[in-house]
């Protein structure tokens, strides 16, 4: 008989004890789950508020400056083996587009919207003004 002191990859129990244990680290931090998704956790760094939306394991940080993400980053890799894969361009199958002098982010999804016109054959339909 064994007793696992963790739980592992791949078990029921696996994505609670990683959201109870990432969680944690965040509140060391002084980061609060929002209360209405248990996916986003809100924060301030430096005077500035940070958002982190959390997804399995992947997660998207954002912030008004780029000394308070690299912070959140630094303190995350501290506990946990980070890859940092640059600037978001796309999550959850949404492409997400920045545009700093205007002060916009765009969220498009493309692709999903191709496949599908592909997959039903309304690649040479014509489009109509009213619905």
């Amino acid at each position: 008989m064994c007793r696992l002191l963790r739980a592992l990859y791949g078990l029921r129990q696996a994505p609670r004890a990683w959201h109870r244990c990432l969680k944690k680290v965040l509140e060391d931090l002084e980061f609060e789950v929002s209360s209405v998704d248990a996916a986003l956790f809100r924060g301030t760094v430096d005077g500035e508020t940070v958002w982190l939306l959390v997804w399995v394991d992947d997660i998207l940080v954002a912030a008004q400056g780029e000394e308070q993400v690299a912070k959140v980053k630094a303190h995350l890799r501290a506990k946990f083996d980070v890859r940092d894969l640059g600037p978001a361009t796309y999550f959850l199958g949404m492409e997400l587009s920045r545009d700093q002098e205007a002060r916009s982010l765009k969220l498009t999804q493309k692709k999903p919207i191709g496949e599908l016109i592909s997959r039903y054959g309304l690649a040479n339909a014509r489009t109509r003004s009213v619905p």
